[in-house]
């Protein structure tokens, strides 16, 4: 586990991280298929969703973390996640993002 930090001072930049996962729901109840072709992406529809929205961010925040410890991190700064929800031709895709620097703490003698 790395730690989040603000003051950079003890590390040296090792690197960027950045991590994509894509996830489309297969939804197949009847009454979530209406709500598809009946509805936009709103509240209600968000809610339907937010089990495929926390599996989409659980599977981003292991490849990040996998990510992390291959370089030998240390520590991150400025740390970004972001989920977007979108939908085309009546399918729904959730994409989650986590983006940092990575750090490594340098030794003083």
């Amino acid at each position: 586990m790395v730690k989040v930090v603000t003051n950079t001072d003890g590390y040296q930049v090792i690197g960027h991280v950045a991590v994509n996962k894509l996830a489309q729901p297969n939804l197949v109840k009847l009454s979530v298929k209406i709500k598809e072709l009946f509805g936009r992406l709103n509240g209600t529809t968000r809610e339907m969703y937010q089990g495929h929205i926390d599996d989409a961010n659980q599977k981003a925040d292991e490849a990040f973390d996998k990510q992390l410890k291959d370089m030998g991190a240390d520590a991150v700064t400025q740390i970004r996640t972001n989920t977007q929800m979108f939908e085309i031709r009546s399918d729904v895709y959730i994409l989650s993002t986590i983006e940092a620097v990575a750090l490594k703490e340098t030794k003083v003698e």
